[in-house]
Parts: structure tokens; C-alpha cells; sequence
């Protein structure tokens, strides 16, 4: 128990411990975890945004976190999966740092480093640059710009002006052509790995990563015997297409299964995402919501007392425009919806029949229903405040209520 209890209560400095030992365990020991390199391939849906279209569809946008090329999904583990959907790439941005470095008749044997780690695409040492009066001798005899005498990681540049100096740093860097104003080490003829140097100005020098996203961001940059660098590190680094990881969109309008748009019942639901990356399921997310029923609504003032014990209402007109039925955006009617209705007598707190012997009214969408229908048909001997409970329902052939349409209506009916 001694070492967790000390993990857990001195987390500040045993969590730095393990944070440096993972570092090293992931490949290159440069104040990153990577979790590509340890094999950890995780991936989630983020940013779920659903639609509910109101005709029980539904639209849908989301967002990928992690490294992933498609997304497919399955509604309510039908086994009807869609095709592969494309993870749209994001542009990214490569982290740089504007005029970092700065000659401007800066002291003879000057000397910084620049350190760009393999998660940047460098080699994960630092480089040093040495500006002198003389450079070192070539024993070797080597051949254009490498100086076999320098140590690895090293360039050497002639100390001259400040538009001579930069022109020869940029070719160090960028594997320019040789002249005799500058060596690299035999690792560095090909430039320093990871970085694009730019001149600004005369005597100004900007760099840029080679490539996108925030690994760029930890390029570092340090004088130790001169002045020459103005900023220490890069930074704007973002991710991006080079490396499909990120906040990566996707969407589907609607939603769909493999025989076409997905008509959901009202209720609860769920879709299961499964996340690819170049053919390997890297990741599966399960995000549940609710679809409402088509809203159908029903219009309470064709519902009218007759000052007979009565109740009339006009079919024709008792519904607004809404939906007929699911997936569909059609106006209902009459003639494509039922509708069920309950009374109950708020005077004399208790129910009361619709009709003779009948304690309600249920009409299918495909019943000839006449002109007007009569409510009550004289089942009040007293005058009283009547409560209608009207449920809509869906279209011919389903007749399913449409309960999260039920409206109420008080009416006082006179005898």
C-alpha cells in the first residue's frame, strides 16, 4: 500500500513521474503522449445534434473525436446498417512562429538550438546553430555541404550581415545548394526534418512546421550564447486533414437504413455508431433520443353545444393542418385520420356516455364519417360542464393513437 498511497496523496509529483515514464513508453521521450504510437486507437461520436423532422424522421450531424475515415449506423440494432458514411476532413493548420529568429548585427559566435520532436515530424534532438568567424576545418574532405568533423545535430554558418546570414540559414535548413559560408553535419543534409524556414525582411527569419496539427506547437526554439531568438517555441498548430483526427463532421437527412429513410415509432430510440479508420473499428458509440409522434392538431372550437343535451362537431374541419402519418409531410384530414373521443362530466364528477351505451367514439380514418357526428345524443338530464378528451389517430391501415396529440375541450352543454 505504500506506493499508491503515496500515488494518491502526493498526485502532483507522482503523476508528473508517471506522465514522464509513459512519455518515454510511447517512442520518443519529447513532453508528449501519443497515442498512436502505443497503440491506442480510440475514437467517440461527439457533438450529437439530432432533428426531429415532425413526420417521425429524423436529421441528424455529428461530430468525430479521434482518428476515424467513415462512420456507419444502425438504428435500434436492426441489423440494417447504412453504407460507410465519409468522415469529412478539416483543413488544419501547421503551427508556425513569424520573424522567431532576428539578426541585426548581432555579436560574432553566436550559438541557439532549435528542437523539433518526431511527433512534429523532426528528429527529436536538438540542432544547434553556430554563427563564427571561422568555420571548423573539414578534415575529411567532405563533399558539398556536410563537414564529417561536426558533431551530429550541428550547423556551422560564417558569421557576415544580417541578409547574408539569413540566406545561408535558410539554405542550412532547407538542404540549399552548398557555398562555403556554411557545414551541416552529415544527419543534416537533407535540412532539419520537420520545419520550413522563410525569410522576412533583410534579416528576419520566420518558421513553420512541415506538418498540421499541434504537434508543431512543441517546436522549440533557445539562445544559449547569443540573441538571436526572439521566440521560444511555435505555436496555432491545429489538427487537420494530415492526420483525420479531431472534430471531424458527418451528417445524414434523414436518417436512414439499409431499405431506405427510417420512419421511427414515437418513443424512445437509439442509433449505435460504429467508427472506422482505413477499414479497422476503432471505436463504437451508442446515442439514445426520443422521436415524437406526428403532431397532429385538433381544432376545439368545431366542437359546439346544441342546447339539447348535445354536443355536435363538424368532421370536416376538426383538424388543422399537421401531418397524416408517418414520414410524410402531407396535411391530415378527416378522411386519413380517425379519432377517438372520451366525455366526462365535470358537474357531476363522473363519466358519462358519448353515445347510447357507449362510452366512446372511435372512428377509423376509414369510416364514412357523415357531415356532423352527435356527442352525448342526449345523455344529460341536467345542465353541466362537459370535458371532451380527443385522441387523434394516425393514418388508414395503422389507426395507431396519437397520444402526445390529445387535447382537452370544457364545454357547458344545456338541455
Amino acid at each position: 500500500m505504500g506506493k499508491k498511497r503515496r500515488y494518491i496523496n502526493r498526485i502532483s509529483k507522482f503523476g508528473k513521474k508517471m506522465f514522464n515514464f509513459l512519455d518515454i513508453v510511447d517512442g520518443v521521450d519529447d513532453g508528449l503522449l501519443n497515442l498512436t504510437r502505443t497503440g491506442e486507437t480510440r475514437a467517440e461520436i461527439k457533438d450529437f445534434t439530432l432533428t426531429d423532422n415532425e413526420d417521425q424522421t429524423i436529421a441528424f450531424t455529428a461530430s468525430v473525436f479521434g482518428k476515424a475515415t467513415h462512420v456507419q449506423y444502425d438504428s435500434d440494432a436492426e441489423g440494417k446498417a447504412v453504407a460507410a458514411i465519409a468522415v469529412a476532413d478539416a483543413a488544419g493548420v501547421a503551427a508556425a512562429s513569424a520573424q522567431c529568429i532576428t539578426f541585426n548585427n548581432k555579436s560574432d559566435d553566436g550559438e541557439f538550438t532549435i528542437l523539433v520532436p518526431k511527433l512534429a515530424g523532426g528528429s527529436g534532438k536538438k540542432v544547434t546553430v553556430k554563427f563564427l568567424d571561422t568555420l571548423t576545418a573539414d578534415g575529411g574532405g567532405s563533399a558539398g555541404r556536410i563537414n564529417t568533423d561536426l558533431a551530429d545535430h550541428t550547423i556551422e554558418i560564417k558569421d557576415s550581415d544580417d541578409a547574408t546570414n539569413v540566406a545561408n540559414f535558410l539554405k542550412a535548413c532547407d538542404a540549399g545548394t552548398a557555398n562555403a559560408n556554411f557545414r551541416v553535419s552529415a544527419d543534416l543534409d537533407s535540412g532539419i526534418a520537420g520545419i520550413a524556414a522563410s525569410a522576412t525582411g533583410t534579416n528576419q527569419v520566420t518558421l513553420t512546421a512541415d506538418n498540421k496539427g499541434p504537434g508543431g506547437n512543441k517546436i522549440k526554439l533557445a539562445n544559449v550564447s547569443s540573441d538571436h531568438v526572439t521566440a521560444t517555441s511555435l505555436s496555432g498548430g491545429s489538427e487537420g486533414t494530415s492526420g483525420r483526427t479531431g472534430a471531424l463532421a458527418f451528417s445524414d437527412s434523414p436518417a436512414i437504413n439499409t431499405d431506405g429513410t427510417k420512419v421511427y415509432t414515437p418513443g424512445n430510440h437509439f442509433i449505435d455508431f460504429t467508427i472506422i479508420n482505413d477499414g479497422t473499428t476503432v471505436g463504437t458509440t451508442r446515442v439514445k433520443f426520443h422521436v415524437k409522434e406526428n403532431r397532429i392538431t385538433t381544432d376545439t372550437t368545431k366542437f359546439a353545444d346544441d342546447t339539447n343535451g348535445n354536443i355536435t362537431l363538424t368532421t370536416a374541419d376538426i383538424f388543422s393542418a399537421g401531418k397524416i402519418s408517418a414520414g410524410s409531410s402531407t396535411d391530415v384530414s378527416d378522411g386519413s385520420n380517425g379519432f377517438k373521443i372520451t366525455a366526462f362530466n365535470l358537474t357531476t364528477k363522473a363519466a358519462v356516455n358519448v353515445a347510447a351505451a357507449v362510452a366512446d367514439i372511435d372512428k377509423t380514418a376509414a369510416a364514412a364519417l357523415g357531415a356532423s357526428e352527435s356527442v352525448l345524443q342526449a345523455a344529460l338530464t341536467k345542465a353541466g360542464t362537459i370535458r371532451l378528451t380527443i385522441t387523434p389517430k394516425s393514418a388508414a391501415g395503422s389507426e395507431a393513437l396519437l397520444t402526445e396529440s390529445t387535447v382537452s375541450v370544457d364545454i357547458p352543454v344545456t338541455v
